[in-house]
């Protein structure tokens, strides 16, 4: 087989030295017959294309030889044409390697090259080989050996949203970038986020990005349970509920995320509408460290832990309400199936063990090739993202130091006081005077107040708005949380009807 294909390669260039030394004899001249060879040459399948690289002789040699050692070739006593090796379709050079498009003759899928993928990194001598299937053709498989890794020697880059005043959750989120040097964004409404890894791998900080982006969306609200009490604990003036190692807070924190819920679903009913839709207010409730609360405390704690969080991700996506789950390893016997399957968006970073990988991105990717066990120790915030696409993305984190943490807390703090004047701060107050340029030049609010979403009055009149003004214009010096914790709603939405009567 492999002779043929030689054979194949070789005929074509030696036909062309044929014909272009015919012509010189009988021309007695070599431009004609050069350009006729050059042209014969550059034509022919298999060859350097004019407009593009299709593949070598080389290159099929090369996927000849892989296949019969990895075990992709025609079996013995099959007959002609029966099961023939996957065909080489052309070759297109990546940052991390070579991908193959592979065309899968009768009698073979995309599971027989998975399975032999590693047969096939041994064979290329690679650092690794991930197999992916065309979506539109399942006949057809891209097989990416990985030559390098262009994500190692990828220093920490700044997030780009790091000099933004203010931003909106409707909004894609840069999380990172991937191998080909592309910003990788998510959409996080009406999504649950996964992020699983190692202690190191640099979860807080992926975690960070999406939290920032909250927080600097005045409009939305947020619940944070942190397992350590250290990692979000800056962000505790910017939140509706915050708690620590504590089970009897957290679950607080819980049922005050829940009835902000009923009353987003109670807005929908009255304004005649089935979920949240762009510009209405989002909801994120963050959970770090969460096996601490899923299995610690009494078994009463537990299962009402547990019951409580798999209904506000159950039914929290119609609402508005974002869950962001961060773990060191998200088997089942830390979160439960129950809770782990409702989480559509997936980020692994660095495991330790396939079966981790596999864990947090679903079962089978790592037999595929995206294991993040193989992720090197060194690439702290490398790891595989399952997002917007059928197959994971390996991208690496932006970079947020402790020091820019801090500046974005402060102005998501400043922000919300300046719209609201009503902001949790259990270390101080934050005075007019902090109203200052950051480290980069980048005021920590604007100008005069940012004007509400142009829905704020979008159902002006129903029931829930009526009764908060109300309450507003019979004790108008209440504060924005004890008009809510009156009414039944979230401070901020207390904050926009304010906002409006005071317009």
């Amino acid at each position: 087989m492999t002779a043929l294909i030689h054979l194949a390669f070789a005929l074509p260039r030696f036909c062309a030295l044929l014909v272009a030394f015919g012509c010189l004899v009988l021309t007695g001249h070599a431009t004609i017959p050069l350009v006729i060879a050059g042209l014969v040459v550059l034509s022919w399948p298999g060859t350097y294309s004019i407009t593009r690289r299709t593949f070598t002789g080389r290159d099929a040699r090369q996927w000849a030889d892989a296949c019969r050692h990895s075990g992709l070739y025609q079996p013995e006593g099959a007959q002609r044409g029966e099961r023939p090796a996957p065909r080489l379709l052309r070759v297109e050079q990546a940052a991390a390697g070579r991908v193959l498009h592979v065309a899968l003759s009768h009698g073979w899928t995309a599971e027989h090259v998975e399975r032999a993928a590693p047969a096939l990194a041994t064979w290329y001598r690679a650092r690794g080989v991930s197999v992916s299937t065309d979506p539109a053709d399942v006949s057809r498989v891209q097989v990416l050996i990985r030559d390098t890794d262009p994500l190692a020697g990828l220093g920490g880059r700044a997030w780009p949203n790091l000099k933004l005043a203010r931003l909106s959750l409707w909004e894609p989120v840069p999380v990172g970038v991937d191998e080909d040097g592309r910003v990788v964004d998510v959409v996080l409404a009406e999504r649950n986020v996964l992020l699983a890894g190692e202690p190191g791998a640099g979860k807080s900080v992926a975690q960070s990005l999406i939290v920032a982006t909250d927080c600097l969306d005045p409009y939305c609200s947020v619940w944070m349970l942190d397992g350590k009490g250290v990692d979000l604990a800056m962000w505790e003036p910017c939140c509706n509920g915050f708690a620590g190692a504590n089970h009897d807070q957290a679950m607080a924190v819980l049922r005050d995320a829940a009835a902000w819920m009923d009353a987003s679903y109670a807005e929908l009913r009255a304004t005649g509408k089935r979920k949240v839709a762009l510009g209405d207010e989002l909801g994120l409730l963050v959970i770090d460290e969460l096996a601490f609360y899923v299995n610690t405390g009494t078994k009463k704690q537990q299962a009402g832990f547990n019951e409580a969080l798999r209904d506000l991700i159950a039914r929290g996506r119609a609402a508005g309400l974002i869950s962001v789950l961060a773990t060191q390893k998200p088997s089942s016997d830390v979160i439960p199936s129950s809770i782990r399957d409702l989480v559509a968006y997936r980020w692994a970073l660095r495991c330790t063990t396939p079966e981790a990988s596999d864990t947090a991105l679903g079962r089978g990717w790592a037999a595929r090739g995206y294991d993040a066990s193989t992720i090197s120790t060194s690439a702290r915030g490398t790891g595989l993202l399952l997002a917007e696409g059928a197959m994971p993305v390996r991208c690496r984190s932006f970079y947020l130091a402790d020091e820019d943490v801090e500046v974005l807390a402060q102005r998501a703090v400043l922000l919300r006081e300046h719209l609201f004047g009503d902001v949790r701060d259990p270390v101080g107050e934050v005075g007019s005077g902090d109203l200052a340029e950051s480290t980069e030049g980048a005021p920590l609010v604007p100008g005069p107040a940012p004007p509400p979403p142009q829905d704020a009055g979008r159902d002006w009149g129903t029931p829930l708005q009526r009764k908060i003004r109300a309450e507003i214009e019979r004790e108008p010096e209440a504060s924005n949380r004890e008009v809510a914790r009156r009414v039944g709603c979230d401070h901020k939405t207390v904050g926009r009807v304010r906002h409006q009567l005071e317009q």
